[in-house]
């Protein structure tokens, strides 16, 4: 699935000045399945806003985002719906975990929906992320870091052509967060899917072949 920007400039960075090499000097960009792509820039220049362009939670911007030659502004509910259930997974930088429910209970209520994983398969990706045993716990007694690690178990619990990940390791030690970027690309390799992640200067754990500075 392509998606493409052109001229996209979110209106909260209207004000804001941009560097020279900076996307948002153009806004234009071809998201194609051939390529894994790092959003990359400090903190408060918007990352976080183009990944909710791309997931359809923002609609408040200059310039056009197309999804399959369809501009997303014409897509109903009910296509974002599918979109969203088929097509784009995500790992929000809020994580959205249902804190009262337990780690297992996060994943089953996605899980139900699609049918995508197994319960050895939960087990084994658990087990893998390090968090086998918080899956019994309620989400919101986890560390951060363990939070972060179940939303990534999440987003696997649905088909994705895409996988958006804003921030995933920000609060991972370093051996934790390069096992956890082993597993996200090995999971977009099995599925023949591709990522977008969010990273500041400084982290580079998944090395995609492609970059855009903001």
């Amino acid at each position: 699935m392509k998606l493409a920007l052109s001229g996209l400039l979110p209106y909260p960075l209207e004000e804001m000045t941009h560097a020279k090499n900076s996307f948002w000097q153009h806004g234009s960009c071809i998201f194609t399945p051939e390529n894994n792509y790092e959003i990359i820039a400090s903190s408060g220049r918007g990352k976080t806003t183009l990944l909710n362009v791309l997931f359809g939670i923002r609609n408040d911007y200059h310039g056009q985002f197309i999804i399959e030659d369809i501009p997303a502004n014409n897509l109903k509910l009910s296509d974002w719906a599918h979109i969203r259930t088929h097509k784009i997974s995500s790992v929000f930088q809020g994580l959205r975990l249902f804190r009262h429910l337990t780690g297992k209970q996060n994943i089953d209520i996605k899980n139900r929906l699609t049918g995508r994983l197994t319960d050895q398969q939960i087990k084994n990706l658990a087990k893998t992320l390090g968090i086998e045993q918080q899956m019994s716990q309620k989400a919101g007694l986890m560390s951060y870091g363990q939070q972060q690690r179940l939303a990534v178990l999440r987003a696997f619990a649905q088909p994705f052509e895409w996988l958006l990940l804003d921030e995933p390791f920000s609060h991972l030690d370093p051996v934790t967060a390069q096992i956890t970027a082993d597993l996200i690309r090995n999971e977009c390799n099995v599925r023949s899917a591709n990522f977008i992640v969010t990273r500041l200067m400084s982290e580079d754990y998944l090395q995609a072949n492609e970059e855009i500075i903001l």
